[in-house]
This record gives structure tokens, C-alpha cells and sequence, in this order.
């Protein structure tokens, strides 16, 4: 496993290429739409906007680096993931009744020891914040979760998170929303500003990104 501070632009670009394959569509030739990744605590991640994805017929852009975001917590801190690989006919945080990625979200929850979903989105960097969490006001997250949340975020010097700013995740197709109304588990929709997940336009930014939700997640855990 690589120190953060280790990793180089290369590095990070690598990780991101897949998702990046034919105008980040994905890898067209595979056969699944997304990935799973199991883990060794209770957290899941969850990046259903790594590639571009449809909504009623329209062709959505992705979220850029929130799988890289996503693989890169899975391997620093051992958690649960799920992440799209390709296009596919369905936006899993819009489409009605679940959907293949949501229910294999609550599949993955109701098979293994998984106590909270975060779940990664991309805000433009015209968003007047760092991160937006989406607890749909509260009911899908514990106000003592959230505060803990923030307080490590704080730590790492994202001043700026608000709660149920933009997104607050209460459109109930969300996959944050749908899980924890199936299984109950505490969840939380995350947007992250453009500013904090591309490496390309400032890696020192992307990286502290990285090391505070590495934080929460083992905080979690």
C-alpha cells in the first residue's frame, strides 16, 4: 500500500483511466455495468457516476475521479465498494425501483457486516462549498454520525461542508436514500467539489480530499 504523499500524478491518472476509456464511457467490452469490491469493515463506499449514464434516454456526464476516489478508500482503508465500470441504461441514483446497482447495494448490506454507505458525488467548482452531505435532513444519518463526520473533515482542514445544502438527497431513488430505507443502515450522500477531485488541476488539493474521507471512513469503522 502507497503513502499518499507518495502517489504521482501518473499514479492517479492510471487508476482513473478505465473509467476514462472512450470518452468515459467505460470499458464498452465488458460485461458488467459495475463492480464490487468486498471489504474488511463496516463502511461502503459507493461511486455510481464513475462513467457517463443515462436518464430517460439522455446521456449524463460522469462524476470525473470519483471512482479513482472510490478504489483508492477500498485499498487504503479496507472497505466495502461498489463503482460503475461502463454506460448502461439506468442512472443508479434516479431510476424507480432500485435498479441493478441499488439492489445489489442492499444485497452487499444484507450479506456482509455493513453499518454505513457513503455515497461519492461530483459538485461543479462553482459550488459555493467543499462538501455537501445529503442526509435527506437527518433521516438517514444520526445527527452524533454527521457531527462526527464534520469534525474530521475539520481536521483535515475542509472548513467549508455543509448539510443537506444542494443535494440533500431526498429524492427517495437516491441510492443513499434507498438503501437506508431497505436495510436501515445509516447513509449519506457526499458532493465534492470539482476543485477537490482532479489531480490534474491541483494534486495537493485532491490528495487532502482523499486523506480526510480516508479519515472518515476509519472513523466509522
Amino acid at each position: 500500500m502507497m503513502d499518499l504523499a507518495s502517489y504521482h500524478l501518473s499514479d492517479l491518472l492510471k487508476i482513473e483511466k478505465p473509467f476514462a476509456k472512450n470518452n468515459y464511457q467505460g470499458n464498452l467490452e465488458d460485461q458488467k455495468v459495475f463492480n464490487v469490491k468486498k471489504g474488511s469493515i463496516p463502511v461502503l463506499v459507493s461511486a455510481p457516476h464513475a462513467t457517463k449514464h443515462k436518464r430517460n434516454q439522455t446521456v449524463k456526464e460522469q462524476d470525473d475521479f470519483t471512482g479513482s476516489i472510490a478504489l483508492l478508500l477500498h485499498e487504503l482503508t479496507g472497505c466495502y465498494l461498489i463503482y460503475t465500470t461502463k454506460i448502461s441504461g439506468e442512472d443508479p441514483n434516479f431510476i424507480k425501483g432500485g435498479g441493478t446497482y441499488k439492489k445489489k447495494a442492499v444485497e452487499l448490506v444484507q450479506s456482509f457486516p455493513i453499518t454505513y454507505l457513503l455515497d461519492l458525488h461530483g459538485a461543479s467548482k462553482k459550488r459555493t462549498f467543499d462538501i455537501d452531505m445529503g442526509t435527506c435532513y437527518g433521516k438517514t444519518m444520526k445527527k452524533e454520525t454527521c457531527n462526527s463526520i464534520l469534525s474530521t473533515f475539520r481536521a483535515f482542514e475542509l472548513h467549508d461542508v455543509k448539510q443537506n445544502y444542494r443535494f440533500p438527497a431526498t429524492n427517495p431513488n437516491t441510492v443513499s436514500h434507498y438503501t437506508h430505507s431497505i436495510t436501515g443502515i445509516e447513509t449519506v450522500q457526499l458532493e465534492v467539489n470539482e476543485m477537490y477531485r482532479n489531480p490534474q488541476e491541483n494534486k495537493d488539493l485532491f490528495l487532502k480530499c482523499l486523506e480526510s474521507l480516508k479519515g472518515v471512513v476509519n472513523k466509522l469503522s
